[in-house]
């Protein structure tokens, strides 16, 4: 008898019980007149206790933290945003997951633990969220293979929320990031996987730009759009299947393939560089 097979059932058994929304959510396309596929931070956190709340709250990454619980500022207000629609849902009984992503960036060396373990980008939001705001730390989930927005949402969908069997999914970040991120989360989660997942359609939060200089910021939104337009669209339009996406990123993409291995690290300018830390 195959007892691994039966630890893995249970603890799948028992994640599912823990994470279940028991109340009955019905879908619902517009908050007062406004798409719900776009929400501001106080529509989110008010949708939170209706029967919109989301099974899981998805919080981008955007730097290398200056020590663990101290990722950049831009970075602490979308956990402070995804911890309030928390603690509303929490409040009006409903179960909400937080997953904060990212292992790193490209742009930046990983800081290092005392034991030179590195300390992922999402770690340091997740030990954010539990320092400020004091929520469970088994609602919160890291994903700690991504380096760059393609490789969030690909390891988010595949490695948690699919798994999980999750349909309400909500993504918060910056608004400089918005755009970028919408289109690819978009494209990623309407792949066709081995499987069949479906979703519903996902809600946005897009959080003020916070922590960076005005230069930064510039370069940072000149950034989003050339790689929107260069890599992000075209590549939704060709690739369809989630193991097209797999191909491409392990094939491709300079930070997940091996012949990434050879490329040398795009040039950046240093404003834009120190953008993506914690000052």
């Amino acid at each position: 008898f195959n007892f691994g097979l039966l630890g893995g059932a249970v603890l799948t058994w028992a994640m599912s019980k823990r994470w279940t929304i028991y109340e009955e959510q019905l879908p619902c396309t517009e908050i007062e007149g406004k798409s719900a596929e776009n929400l501001s931070e106080k529509e989110a956190i008010k949708a939170a206790s209706t029967s919109l709340c989301p099974e899981a709250v998805v919080v981008l990454g955007g730097g290398r933290p200056a020590k663990l619980s101290d990722p950049p500022a831009f970075v602490k207000n979308r956990c402070d945003v995804a911890a309030r629609i928390y603690q509303e849902a929490r409040e009006s009984g409903r179960r909400v997951v937080i997953v904060t992503l990212s292992a790193g960036s490209a742009h930046t060396p990983q800081l290092l633990n005392e034991g030179g373990r590195p300390v992922w980008e999402s770690a340091a939001s997740a030990a954010y969220i539990v320092k400020k705001y004091g929520i469970d730390p088994c609602d919160i989930v890291m994903e700690t293979t991504s380096y760059d927005t393609i490789g969030n949402a690909y390891f988010a969908r595949t490695q948690i929320c699919d798994p999980m069997g999750w349909k309400r999914v909500w993504v918060v970040t910056s608004e400089f990031h918005m755009p970028r991120t919408q289109a690819i989360f978009d494209w990623i989660f309407s792949c066709k996987g081995l499987f069949h997942h479906s979703y519903d359609p996902i809600r946005y939060v897009a959080t003020a730009n916070v922590g960076l200089t005005d230069n930064a910021l510039k370069a940072r939104k000149e950034k989003e759009a050339m790689s929107l337009a260069k890599h992000v669209k075209p590549r939704a339009k060709e690739i369809t299947t989630l193991r097209g996406v797999l191909i491409f990123l392990t094939t491709d993409h300079g930070m997940y393939s091996v012949k990434g291995l050879k490329q040398a690290p795009e040039k950046v300018s240093e404003e834009l560089k120190n953008s993506y830390r914690a000052s």
